[in-house]
């Protein structure tokens, strides 16, 4: 904060201030915050690859990795109480693959750590992780929590909204063609698969 607010104040004043080019805090601006789904397969067998990053100066800086390797690195200061103790406004440092620094303010990283938590030491692809279709609704509580621009993937992330909110399977009638008295499991078995047409599994 006094990097930021302070030190331009004081350069203001007439102040002359020196830092080193190392110097921790000398930020660069995040333009955007952005999302990327690719979709792959279909029904069961589909996948999706999810990237999540920031745009700086025109670059865009994927940020799984570098999230991952603070994680790795310190994992007592991204532990579940760690988080909720962080204030939103307060900001995370993280070094740019090009060693540029940029200041993320918790408030948007937290939801990205608390949806993806379980990923961190998992295998990764690339700039993102790959899931089955079956998590999108990871892509609801990131919709809503983390307020990124989001690239591709409206179907994947329509269906993790249906997923986000999903109360249950819902007993069905039978067709009325049918010539048959279902017994109760077979009527379950109904509903289940009459779920998994609704939801393209």
């Amino acid at each position: 904060a006094f990097a930021r607010r302070d030190i331009p104040r004081l350069c203001a004043a007439g102040w002359q201030i020196e830092t080193d080019e190392d110097y921790r805090y000398n930020l660069a601006e995040v333009d955007d915050w952005y999302a990327e789904l690719d979709e792959e397969g279909e029904g069961g067998n589909a996948w999706f690859s999810l990237e999540l990053g920031v745009v700086v100066a025109g670059e865009r800086h994927a940020l799984l990795p570098l999230l991952v390797q603070m994680v790795r690195a310190a994992p007592r200061e991204f532990s579940a109480l760690a988080l909720v103790a962080r204030g939103d406004e307060d900001a995370l440092v993280v070094e740019l693959p090009n060693f540029e620094r940029v200041a993320l303010p918790w408030g948007r990283v937290k939801p990205i750590l608390s949806t993806l938590g379980e990923l961190y030491f998992g295998e990764r692809l690339g700039n993102g992780v790959r899931l089955p279709a079956m998590d999108a609704a990871r892509l609801a509580e990131l919709e809503r929590a983390a307020r990124l621009r989001w690239i591709g993937g409206e179907r994947l992330r329509e269906l993790g909204r249906k997923l986000d909110s999903f109360g249950g399977i819902q007993a069905i009638a039978p067709p009325a063609r049918l010539q048959a008295a279902l017994r109760p499991y077979q009527l379950g078995g109904l509903a289940w698969l009459q779920f998994l047409r609704e939801y393209g599994f």
